[in-house]
């Protein structure tokens, strides 16, 4: 599953396919989001279940995301046979534990449950009982922090530094973690020694780290931090209503659905100006079977995971910030911890 994982890390230098219609305009709705969502449903679960199938791992970039974005559609209201996906889940926590042995063995294995468990599908509420598998991964989540606190980026190279690496590996790991009465005395230290860590490392410039940052603020952090890392990632919105992942890169479904979903933990509202913004960039990018064509370094075109990987985030931002479509809706609907 590392395997899987570790092949295809290049990937978030990615750009983003935008045709032609991708010019300032109306926004669209929230209904004609909603269809854009529900468009990307069968691709994310047709090419998720085929990946499980050929691959026999979860990776990060399709078995974890699968059930994390369509989590985040079924919770936005958009129709999703719960039934198969509580199998899928099943499946994929199963294919997970299946690898834990080895994981242990190596003290790693933490990068694959990292993404899979910072979705809030899968991570618990500070008060949550935590299931076995869920303790096991937390487990090795610990198990892979650095002497000095960090935790070490294990993909291959990015148009990036090192340190801008870890400080998003480290991110993801503590959003990972469990917080409150029942983290243990390992994962309270181990969260401490992460927090001491990112103090002493500057902010890198790319979107990774400001997003995180404003994640990790938003859940545990004080409200003026979080305003001020807030206001940075809006002024970093395109003009054509995405982000991007570097500065060398326009704007992608990638970085534009990772925004959207981290400003809605922030507590930003379906009817914003930068939401609907977002709206605009993303729909008016889709491809017609669903999905959005995210590039790899190279100028040919995407991968068939890098587009899986960005089809997923914009399925997971654009679903978490729209606005309940009625009050059971609005019930079942996950919000920062």
């Amino acid at each position: 599953m590392l395997r899987c994982y570790l092949s295809f890390l290049m990937i978030v230098t990615l750009g983003t396919f935008a045709r032609a219609d991708n010019a300032p305009g109306k926004n669209p709705s929230a209904t004609e989001v909603r269809a854009s969502v529900d468009r990307s449903l069968g691709f994310l679960e047709t090419k998720g279940v085929a990946w499980l199938d050929k691959q026999k791992c979860i990776a990060c970039h399709h078995g974890a995301w699968m059930v994390w974005g369509l989590n985040e559609a079924k919770d936005a209201g958009i129709a999703v046979d719960g039934k198969k996906l509580d199998a899928l889940t099943t499946r994929v926590v199963a294919m997970y534990m299946k690898d834990v042995p080895g994981f242990q063995t190596k003290k790693g294995g933490w990068v694959p449950s990292t993404y899979m468990l910072m979705s809030q599908t899968y991570a618990p509420a500070a008060d949550a009982e935590m299931p076995d598998w869920r303790k096991a991964a937390n487990g090795i989540i610990v198990a892979g922090q650095g002497a000095d606190g960090s935790w070490k980026y294990q993909g291959q190279g990015l148009e990036r530094p090192d340190q801008e690496n870890d400080e998003a590996s480290t991110l993801w790991a503590l959003l990972a973690l469990p917080h409150g009465s029942k983290a243990d005395a390992a994962t309270l230290a181990a969260r401490e020694k992460a927090t001491s860590w990112l103090k002493t490392v500057k902010q890198g410039p790319g979107i990774d780290s400001l997003a995180l940052r404003l994640a990790v603020e938003a859940r545990f952090g004080d409200a003026a931090k979080t305003a001020e890392l807030k206001d940075e990632l809006i002024a970093r919105q395109n003009p054509d209503g995405g982000w991007k992942w570097s500065e060398k890169r326009p704007s992608d479904a990638f970085a534009t659905g990772e925004s959207l979903y981290v400003l809605s933990l922030a507590g930003m509202k379906s009817d914003s100006p930068a939401v609907k913004k977002a709206w605009h960039f993303l729909v008016s990018t889709q491809k017609p079977d669903g999905s959005w064509l995210c590039n790899t370094r190279k100028p040919t075109g995407g991968s068939e995971i890098s587009t899986y990987w960005g089809t997923s985030w914009a399925v997971i931002g654009l679903s978490r910030s729209l606005p309940p479509a009625a009050p059971s809706a609005a019930g079942r609907r996950r919000r920062p911890r």
